[in-house]
């Protein structure tokens, strides 16, 4: 990349907004090969008031979000009336005709297929941003003993195309191992859900979110066969009928939990902590799971069913912000030393009154 160019990409702003943060990591690892100004939100309602207060060139925004979908968010943009329209780029895994009559009606420009790749995000730029002509980013060739070091370390994670995989971030190994540890947690977390189904303590209807993040997450990291494991059971619960696949379920979240355990082992050989600080993680959930949450939080605290109560607690926790979270820390904090009692006086006390 040319030193004049590389200046001039310095003053764009772009932000990204996806509900996953793996997703937001991919594309912002791609737009910061160029130095661009990239902001990271993880909610519909949280890009609106990005784009209230801040003025972008390019808003990189996926589909299907909870709450407020990337079709609804955008409406919600254009009526802000901004004297600099940005441009709105649509990310989903459907690129049907039908969608984009969709997305033309909202105020979208433009829609990229998931999972992105690097030429046609540079593609995107170039047509929107006509006076940004980029220069081909290739780190592959300056990493070359590095991405071969990478690869031997992850060859034994079954069904993981690393060399796929680094090809959506911009060939960067530094960016994909971040992007794995990411990975990780969320993989995990959504595991857990997962896991709540098939002791029958969630609806089917719930799980959906769940299955289209995975499809994403293993997209990005270059597991093809799991992400299509993913997006089947994605559909199955769009027409309810994962009773069928329950059997199915639990051979894919063994396979599931093999993919974790290689990739973890992978990391600790890599020398990366990839447990990590998770006090600001933020993994938005729809308001229907929060209900379902809370309310089988407080069941369980109150029969001292202590095996699923980590996980209800780390999932609202991650879904909250300012002092909700702080409650759910303290409420966490009491689990852990068995006060069950307490910790039901704080939910109820705090955030059920507060509903």
């Amino acid at each position: 990349m040319s030193v004049d160019t590389n200046r001039a990409l310095e003053h764009m702003q772009i932000l990204v907004v996806d509900d996953n943060e793996v997703n937001t990591m991919v594309v912002a690892s791609m737009l910061e090969q160029y130095n661009m100004q990239v902001t990271e939100v993880y909610a519909g309602k949280d890009a609106i008031e990005e784009a209230k207060y801040k003025d972008f060139d390019i808003i990189f925004m996926d589909y299907l979000m909870p709450e407020m979908n990337g079709i609804e968010t955008t409406e919600e943009i254009r009526k802000l009336g901004k004297t600099k329209r940005p441009v709105i780029v649509i990310l989903s895994a459907n690129d049907k005709e039908d969608l984009w009559q969709q997305c033309k009606k909202a105020g979208v420009d433009d829609v990229l297929k998931k999972p992105l790749e690097m030429e046609k995000l540079q593609n995107i730029i170039e047509k929107w941003m006509p006076d940004h002509q980029l220069d081909g980013v290739s780190t592959m060739e300056a990493q070359d003993a590095q991405v071969a070091d990478i690869v031997k370390i992850f060859q034994e994670v079954e069904g993981l195309d690393v060399i796929k995989g680094l090809s959506h971030m911009a060939n960067s190994v530094d960016h994909y191992i971040k992007v794995i540890e990411a990975a990780v947690d969320n993989i995990r977390t959504e595991r857990k859900l997962l896991e709540m189904y098939v002791q029958s303590q969630l609806q089917a209807s719930s799980l959906k979110n769940a299955f289209h993040s995975l499809k994403g997450v293993f997209l990005n990291l270059g597991a093809t066969q799991l992400a299509q494991r993913s997006q089947v059971f994605e559909l199955e619960c769009m027409r309810l009928s994962m009773g069928e696949l329950r059997e199915e379920l639990q051979c894919y979240l063994e396979e599931m939990d093999t993919f974790l355990n290689g990739l973890e082992v992978g990391l600790q050989t890599y020398g990366t902590d990839y447990i990590g600080d998770q006090s600001n993680r933020y993994m938005p959930i729809t308001e229907k799971e929060r209900e379902e949450y809370i309310a089988l939080l407080r069941e369980n605290l109150k029969n001292y069913v202590y095996n699923d109560l980590h996980m209800l607690v780390d999932k609202l926790l991650y879904a909250s912000q300012g002092e909700v979270r702080t409650y759910y820390q303290e409420i966490d904090r009491a689990v852990q030393n068995f006060q069950y009692e307490e910790a039901l006086s704080i939910l109820e006390e705090n955030i059920l009154d507060a509903v």
